[in-house]
């Protein structure tokens, strides 16, 4: 309850009219998903039995494929955590420092970040058609068809509701602690969006190979740490600016062990 009351202290919404919702939520969930088959006849410990009977039949490889993404999701929910709190030099630490300047609220940015919205859209139901056609009917195959089924849904589901709050952000002249609001809302649904996509993405992948599923996992773990952080103080030193052109600066970098970032391109 305190949680849950530290969450929307900021918000209209009531503690205890939140605490209805979940608990109403989870009862339905429970329901949905323990039910008999004839009625509602609790059949919890049986299912559980069938699993484990499903799962003696999953190869080494096939078990590694399944727990990669568990970890990567781990990993990043650490990385961000330790960013954020222990103070880093990643997004979250930065965006933390910025406060609310940190939103870029002209309208043309947020018609773009909808028009991203809509190809990821419609990229995770493609993916989620060809999952379905792709003939594995084996205890695995359907039990990684029916998790990146869940995975695809929610990314849509997230996507959805995320351009919404663009939508809202930019149709109406708000203040600007409300449309920062809106954005806010909007990236931190979009930021969960591309987690399900990128993890329902990797662990599908398990359906031609699980081997290449784990590397493919391993690789986005890699290249999603790249991206988040920048570089410390003593990498900065390695940039020198080599001039402009048409408005926008160039920057060089001095250190042929960086060959692969020769050149940066800011703009004013």
């Amino acid at each position: 309850m305190n949680t849950i009351t530290v969450f929307f202290r900021t918000q209209a919404v009531k503690a205890w009219t939140f605490t209805f919702l979940m608990v109403a939520g989870a009862a339905l969930l429970f329901v949905a998903v323990f039910a008999g088959s004839n009625g509602i006849s609790f059949q919890s410990s049986m299912a559980m039995e069938r699993l484990r009977g499903y799962t003696r039949d999953f190869e080494a490889a096939q078990v590694v494929a399944l727990i990669t993404p568990v970890v990567a999701l781990l990993t990043a929910w650490f990385a961000h955590y330790g960013d954020e709190h222990f103070g880093g030099n990643g997004i979250k630490h930065i965006v933390k420092k910025m406060r609310p300047e940190c939103y870029n609220l002209e309208t043309d940015v947020i018609t773009g970040s909808m028009t991203k919205q809509s190809v990821l859209a419609a990229i995770a139901s493609i993916l989620a058609g060809l999952v379905l056609q792709y003939d594995n009917k084996t205890t695995f195959g359907l039990l990684i068809k029916f998790l990146t089924l869940c995975g695809f849904g929610f990314t849509i589901l997230f996507l959805l509701i995320s351009m919404v709050c663009y939508d809202y952000a930019s149709r109406f002249r708000w203040e600007q602690f409300h449309k920062a609001q809106l954005a806010r809302k909007a990236l931190l649904l979009d930021v969960w969006s591309w987690y399900f996509l990128l993890t329902s993405f990797v662990l599908s992948i398990a359906l031609i190979n699980p081997r290449l599923s784990v590397a493919m996992c391993v690789s986005a773990g890699i290249l999603m740490w790249w991206y988040y952080f920048f570089p410390g103080p003593r990498a900065r030193g390695r940039l020198g600016l080599a001039g402009e052109h048409d408005g926008t600066k160039v920057l060089k970098v001095s250190e042929p062990a960086d060959a692969v970032a020769l050149y940066f391109f800011i703009t004013d």
